[in-house]
């Protein structure tokens, strides 16, 4: 299931810097090594959340790419991120 979303991830647009491929990749390694303790493992790998940590790394270079485009179209960077939920949820 973490490879599936991982492959997802990495089919957007321009494609995703190697250091969060590998980040990725070290959250689903750990995933899986965690998983393979019976029960414990189901626990901690609960808690864990290799899916979510994986899209925490996509959306964190989504919105510095989405920063970069509008830099480079000479529009302004609002201070607060309208995407962001800490501020608007």
């Amino acid at each position: 299931m973490a490879l599936m979303v991982y492959k997802t991830c990495c089919q957007i647009d321009g494609g995703l810097p190697v250091n969060v491929k590998i980040m990725m990749l070290i959250n689903i390694v750990i995933d899986f090594i965690i998983g393979i303790v019976p029960f414990l493992g189901d626990l901690v790998d609960a808690m864990f959340k290799a899916n979510t940590r994986n899209v925490i790394l996509l959306e964190q270079h989504l919105r510095e790419k989405g920063q970069k485009e509008l830099k480079k179209k000479g529009m302004p960077v609002p201070d607060i991120d309208p995407s962001s939920p800490e501020e608007y949820d």
